[in-house]
């Protein structure tokens, strides 16, 4: 398989739209088992360095994992951090797996000729989209309910360009990113647990670091990070002094907000992708 056409088997929401245009079905392990099997096919070769990253995801070394994967340049390397990612993500790993590969979606569609450009971008908001749905239906899992929330508001500080794209699309596209977001989440929904990096970050863990001696340090901007990660003045971090493990509910407590709030998704979705000038925005419907 040649590198360009590898490349746009990662993008997903052109070459899977057939397969996921139809609407998800009542729950069946073997239809969504055989979708995570579809959705993860044409992964290539691993990066050089897995037995490195994966060991970083053994010890939840999140920190050390997000540095690594921005570092890639060679179209090779980006490929291979971008088949990494997916199949993470298809397998029902954590958000910042998800993360990574919008991330990485989108940077790399800057530097490709259309349609290649607009088929990743198009990728890129499926993605974005099935991340939005994993805060509203994994966050009522944690205890802190503020750490899903704080997830949603990064989300909508750092991916303004992705969601402006997905409401620019015509309405056809729109369908095809939000079935594609759909069929992904109802596929990996058995297999994702509870999920620490969804639930960190929060006052819990805030309040535990500070009741431990912890002094809030300023955060110098930094050019290199994505604009809107700061806001105006200055920052503040709360140094990580403890280890923090979240907690979580119990399943018969979240379990029917989260199959109220699934059969809501496509119109949740859609209002997602609705122009501001329509009257709605991503920033409109937080998860609740």
């Amino acid at each position: 398989m040649s590198l360009m056409r590898a490349i746009l088997a990662a993008a997903l929401a052109a070459v899977a739209s057939t397969a996921l245009a139809a609407e998800p079905t009542p729950s069946s392990s073997s239809a969504q088992e055989g979708i995570r099997a579809r959705l993860a096919a044409d992964i290539g070769p691993m990066p050089s360095d897995v037995a490195t990253l994966d060991g970083y995801v053994a010890r939840e070394d999140w920190t050390s994992l997000i540095k690594r994967l921005a570092l890639s340049t060679t179209p090779g390397d980006v490929l291979r951090d971008l088949d990494w990612e997916r199949l993470k993500v298809v397998s029902g790993g954590n958000i910042l797996f998800d993360i990574a590969y919008v991330n990485t979606l989108w940077k790399t569609a800057g530097s490709m000729p259309a349609p290649a450009s607009d088929q990743m971008r198009q990728t890129a908001v499926a993605f974005a989209l099935y991340q939005l749905a994993l805060i509203d239906l994994d966050g009522p899992r944690c205890k802190d309910p503020t750490a899903p929330a704080h997830k949603f508001q990064l989300a909508m500080t750092n991916w303004p360009m992705i969601f402006r794209y997905g409401q620019s699309l015509p309405p056809q596209d729109q369908e095809v990113v939000k079935q594609v977001a759909l069929k992904l989440e109802w596929a990996t929904a058995p297999v994702r647990a509870n999920d620490p990096a969804l639930c960190r970050g929060g006052l819990a863990e805030m309040q535990a670091n500070l009741q431990a001696g912890a002094k809030p340090q300023e955060v110098p901007a930094d050019p290199s990070r994505p604009p809107g990660v700061y806001l105006p003045g200055k920052n503040y971090a709360i140094p990580h002094i403890v280890d923090y493990k979240p907690e979580y509910l119990a399943e018969a407590l979240w379990k029917p907000i989260v199959e109220a709030r699934r059969a809501k998704l496509p119109e949740t979705f859609a209002s997602w992708l609705k122009a501001p000038s329509a009257g709605g925005a991503p920033s409109d419907t937080k998860p609740k």
